[in-house]
């Protein structure tokens, strides 16, 4: 009730007790609370109420608990959700398949996504990514587009672009991985990446509950117009598939060995 009433006039408060001045209708609030500090991100209940939902049931289920930045590409994108630190040892977040891809808003600087695979109707994954700049040219036309579900507000870019001027060194697994107080340097000599050299999400969390996008998705550019693409036939006569412009989604199952093999190995050869 404290919030309803200093949203009216001292001299309205009879009639906000009565439900008579209400506070216009705000989106839902997540707080992704990071190592770096945190920032909040608005969501759009009512453009894309299935990513929306999808995505809170994640943060309900503490799916992003300790989880870490594994993508950080100036100018491009920071990502995560893909895997979480238990004992240090980092595990992959399972994946989970939207209902559909709510495929609306252009992925303009600030606003969150979900990363998908790399076939246009492939399952959405837990993992996110925030736009470091205007990549509607390329992101909207990729893989069908992504959906675009929420915005960072306030001052939370501050915080984003501080995790993206971080040095992103490229491993085998991960090829654009932030990390803290680690460098190239620590690479070449073999020195182990300790947990406090992620960029850890130390929890995602919902701050406030709502039902309506405004004032979030006010002034959100639709995305980029979809080309038609021009199918040609291949020597079995069967037309070739559009291919996108590179994936924004999860490593393969292969590439997950690799990551907890390689390591293992390294430490291994430093022991004998």
């Amino acid at each position: 009730m404290r919030r309803l009433l200093t949203q009216c006039p001292r001299f309205l408060l009879p009639a906000a007790l009565l439900g008579l001045c209400l506070p216009p209708a705000l989106a839902s609030t997540v707080q992704f609370q990071t190592v770096l500090g945190n920032f909040e991100v608005a969501l759009f209940d009512e453009a894309t109420p299935i990513t929306v939902t999808d995505f809170l049931a994640l943060v309900a289920e503490g799916r992003y608990e300790n989880s870490i930045i594994h993508r950080s590409e100036s100018g491009f994108i920071v990502q995560g959700g893909g895997y979480f630190l238990e004992n240090d040892t980092l595990n992959p977040i399972p994946f989970t398949q939207a209902r559909e891809h709510e495929v609306m808003f252009s992925n303009v600087r600030g606003t969150i996504a979900l990363a998908s695979a790399a076939a246009a109707d492939a399952a959405q994954t837990a993992q996110w990514f925030i736009n470091l700049a205007d990549n509607g040219a390329t992101l909207d036309l990729q893989n069908g587009g992504f959906s675009v579900f929420g915005s960072v507000i306030d001052n939370g870019m501050a915080v984003v672009d501080a995790i993206a001027g971080l040095e992103s060194l490229n491993f085998e697994t991960f090829p654009a991985l932030p990390l803290r107080n680690y460098g190239a340097q620590d690479a070449l000599n073999g020195v182990e990446i300790a947990r406090d050299n992620y960029v850890i999400v130390h929890n995602i969390v919902l701050l406030d509950e709502g039902d309506n996008d405004s004032p979030a998705t006010v002034g959100l550019p639709p995305r980029v117009a979809q080309p038609t693409p021009t199918p040609t036939a291949d020597s079995d006569g069967d037309a070739d598939k559009l291919e996108g412009i590179g994936s924004v989604g999860a490593p393969g199952f292969l590439t997950l060995l690799l990551a907890l093999f390689v390591p293992a190995v390294m430490r291994a050869k430093r022991g004998a």
